[in-house]
């Protein structure tokens, strides 16, 4: 262990980390190390000459600090600055303040995967697990605020993607709602059917129905256009009441609300717009897991069948909406019984087992006719007939101008014989006036 040549010993002192004492050192650098001696020539500790840094950039009127490595507390201090100049020399990390990523990937890759980890355990386990325990002490009075909130803002939604007033996006014909709520009153004598169901019914074209908390149903004209039948809309409407009598809209309400504050929190959102609008949107989506989907399913059937409706068209249904499936891929993006919803061929089969158990089944009609039915199809205004009306040109009306109370002179006609150039203008451009006379 050479002394490196031309340097000479540098006065010190060092800290050791473990005591506030400091004692008076002397530094000499070989070709490896940094020696801390003491007075007494004992040595005290060896730095390799990599590991050397400096604390802190040197400061005018500082002194000037070195430590051994970036997680030790050990440090020496120079008690003349000037011997940074013959340090900088010799050790080649000197100025390196912080430590290189090569040093702590491992730690940052640990801690980011744990912290994954941790937000997908409480995504996926512990904010369901935690909701349906919280939806059981929830009483109904608070059910129906949180529905009517989330009501306001699914229509609110609906409202800006289609670019119209809240007023517009709502269907709320007066002649056709009482025959929409004929079909909750033939469900209702099912044992434990929900109080002050209420059905909305938004002009929109998706092919979608889905329920909120506190018993509101959303129907969308897409969905309207779609039925055959009015079993099938009966089916749709018992499948969702099923949703509401297990509370699955409430349940899926905390669910999106916990998510969302989680991400509020991530982000920083402190004004929690992102739990506001995750709400309504969830709805969109149908996020309620396939579970409940088919619990809904079996629960909406037995419906049916207590209120004596036959359970046969919904197999129609699911099966024209596998075949509409199949030849539109876009509606999987937009229809409500798709995502987390049981595929349409298994919920088709479940309806016709169920139809096949009772054959009297086959012999119910339908307690919605044919000509309700078409009734319920037109709640909402024809857009298309308003867009054909909207895009057609006005008629301009000629202009009457008076006769006025003198002689009027003899003026020859001057488009006489000639093209009137009126006529070459089309029938986008003025009219010719007339002329008094």
């Amino acid at each position: 262990m050479g002394q490196s040549p031309n340097i000479k010993p540098i006065q010190a002192s060092y800290n050791d980390g473990i005591t506030s004492r400091s004692q008076p050192v002397k530094l000499q650098i070989t070709s490896t190390d940094l020696v801390i001696e003491a007075t007494n020539g004992a040595v005290l500790d060896l730095w390799p000459i990599d590991r050397v840094h400096l604390v802190e950039r040197p400061d005018i009127g500082s002194r000037i600090r070195l430590r051994y490595g970036h997680d030790r507390d050990d440090r020496i201090t120079l008690d003349d600055n000037d011997d940074l100049n013959a340090l900088q020399q010799l050790l080649p990390n000197l100025n390196q303040l912080t430590p290189g990523f090569h040093r702590h990937w491992r730690p940052i890759l640990f801690w980011s995967a744990g912290t994954i980890l941790s937000v997908l355990l409480v995504v996926l386990v512990m904010i369901p697990f935690a909701s349906k325990l919280i939806v059981k002490n929830i009483p109904l009075h608070y059910e129906k605020v949180i529905g009517a909130a989330v009501l306001g803002q699914v229509i609110n939604l609906f409202a800006k993607v289609e670019s119209v007033s809240r007023d517009e996006i709502v269907c709320n014909n007066e002649t056709t709602m009482p025959i929409i709520e004929q079909i909750t009153e033939n469900l209702s004598i099912f044992p434990g059917f929900p109080k002050d169901i209420k059905i909305t019914v938004l002009n929109a074209d998706m092919v979608n129905a889905f329920a909120l908390p506190g018993g509101h149903i959303i129907l969308l004209q897409g969905l309207l256009d779609f039925v055959e039948s009015g079993d099938e809309l009966s089916g749709v409407i018992a499948h969702e009441i099923a949703h509401i009598m297990k509370r699955h809209p409430l349940q899926s309400a905390i669910e999106d609300a916990g998510i969302t504050a989680l991400i509020s929190l991530i982000v920083g959102d402190v004004s929690g717009a992102i739990v506001i609008a995750g709400l309504s949107s969830a709805y969109l989506t149908s996020a309620h897991s396939r579970e409940d989907e088919r619990e809904a399913d079996r629960l909406g059937i037995s419906m049916l069948k207590k209120a004596g409706i036959n359970p046969k068209p919904m197999a129609d249904f699911f099966v024209r909406l596998e075949k509409k499936e199949k030849e539109e891929k876009k509606w999987a993006d937009v229809l409500d019984f798709l995502s987390t919803h049981p595929q349409s061929e298994e919920r088709a089969k479940l309806s016709e087992k169920e139809a096949a158990l009772d054959p009297s089944n086959t012999k119910r009609h339908s307690k919605i006719s044919k000509e309700e039915l078409q009734i319920i199809k037109s709640i909402c205004p024809n857009k298309k007939k308003e867009e054909e009306t909207n895009n057609q040109d006005p008629k301009i009306e000629e202009p009457r101008i008076e006769k006025p109370n003198i002689k009027e002179p003899i003026i020859e006609e001057p488009y006489k014989g000639k093209t009137d150039p009126y006529m070459d203008i089309g029938f986008l451009g003025p009219t010719r006036p007339t002329t008094a006379g």
